[in-house]
């Protein structure tokens, strides 16, 4: 029964992204801020989408702050708003300016307090190349063997999540998503010092590779060493979650 239920889900993902591939981006767009914005939660805990994914282990409460790593347009941030409400934060970090400007737009009028950052996360602060695909609002960090030219590569900003909390310095800090196109690796080294004051709970969307291998076993062993149990689960978009043992 349970091997039924996961072909079947996986099915409902394939044929949900098909039909949503047929519909031009700003199409798309209104849809999931429409689904976001005002489907029951406990509904959309059930479809199998990548949002939903990042809210199965943990439910964000009234009043928590959360850093949105790889916020893109803005899909996560709105529904991080709608959990934590006026008395909650979303801090979402973004780095390629044409993302960030659709995400800009798209929060202005959300309830809660949000702080938008137009960089990517890394273990430093520094710049690195950050290659853009063609009519989308998509892209990926340059992998260490890739030559850094050419018009589809752009030098971005980026900066540690220690650094960025320090800056911030917010009295609590509940969870931390990250959906950053294989950077997790180098954003939880970063994040050392934070998870040492904090704590907070990790949503990492791991299915990248980096070297020929998926991350989540590196994301896994980095929490687990820092006394964090972990999940990963998820297929259709792995995600692994983390939250520091009891």
């Amino acid at each position: 029964m349970k091997k039924h239920t996961k072909w079947l889900r996986t099915r409902l993902v394939e044929i949900l992204a098909s039909f949503l591939n047929l519909l031009p981006i700003r199409h798309q767009n209104k849809f999931f801020e429409i689904v976001l914005r005002f489907i029951p939660i406990p509904l959309l805990k059930l479809i199998p989408c990548s949002y939903s994914a990042y809210i199965k282990q943990y439910m964000p409460q009234r009043g928590d702050v959360i850093i949105d790593c790889g916020a893109h347009i803005g899909n996560c941030t709105i529904l991080f708003s709608r959990l934590v409400g006026k008395s909650g934060t979303v801090i979402a970090v973004e780095p390629f300016e044409v993302s960030f400007r659709i995400l800009k737009e798209r929060t202005k009028n959300l309830k809660c307090k949000i702080t938008l950052i137009n960089k990517a996360v890394w273990d430093k602060n520094t710049k690195i190349p950050l290659k853009v695909f063609d009519n989308t609002v998509s892209c990926r960090i340059v992998d260490d063997n890739h030559s850094a030219a050419g018009p589809d590569i752009k030098m971005i900003d980026c900066i540690a999540i220690d650094d960025l909390v320090a800056e911030i310095n917010p009295e609590r800090l509940n969870m931390i998503k990250m959906d950053i196109e294989g950077a997790e690796i180098e954003a939880l080294k970063g994040s050392v010092n934070t998870i040492e004051k904090y704590s907070p709970r990790f949503a990492v969307a791991s299915y990248h590779k980096r070297n020929t291998q998926k991350t989540c076993y590196w994301v896994e062993n980095f929490l687990n060493e820092r006394g964090y149990s972990t999940k990963t689960f998820f297929l259709p978009h792995l995600t692994t979650y983390g939250e520091i043992r009891g």
